[in-house]
């Protein structure tokens, strides 16, 4: 048997995130052919720009704890997608679920180099021009720094207020 194709999926709470794990699920993913691992970033939250009218200790452990929550939601999600991965292909599909902490577009690249990814998969937010000059596209980093081929899911307008 050849060696499986391994598909990088990036995901993230939103919605187009949703639809890009239920698009691939439906199109891409063949328990047979792929291995499959699924990565969300914990954006880290900066200290220094975080405010509130508390004493640095009081602040340092009102910090932690909204670290811890956001830990724990992002836990959540990943084991949720490995249920449905699961189930989906009755426990056949070989799966990784991932959580990294940083800036998402060098952790999904860093990632996609470290488990030797054939594909990565994201999903597209549609941000416009304007904002994608400022922020930056995750999306547009990755395209140009993966050393493999990247998918974008776009999630179509008549699906998007559903």
């Amino acid at each position: 048997m050849s060696k499986k194709i391994d598909i990088l999926i990036s995901l993230d709470p939103s919605e187009y995130s949703k639809y890009t794990f239920e698009w691939v699920l439906q199109n891409i993913i063949d328990p047979q052919k792929h291995k499959v691992h699924v990565l969300t970033v914990q954006e880290d939250i900066e200290l220094s720009t975080w405010y509130s009218p508390v004493t640095s200790t009081e602040m340092a452990e009102e910090f932690e704890s909204i670290r811890k929550t956001v830990r724990e939601k992002a836990e959540a999600m990943l084991k949720a997608y490995f249920k449905v991965l699961k189930e989906a292909f009755d426990g056949k599909l070989e799966c990784e679920m991932v959580l990294a902490s940083g800036d998402a577009r060098r952790e999904i690249v860093e990632y996609s180099y470290k488990a030797s990814a054939d594909l990565v998969i994201l999903g597209s937010r549609g941000h416009g021009a304007v904002k994608r000059v400022f922020v930056g596209s995750t999306s547009d980093y990755c395209v140009h720094n993966c050393n493999c081929s990247v998918l974008i899911v776009k999630k179509p307008e008549s699906v998007r207020d559903e």
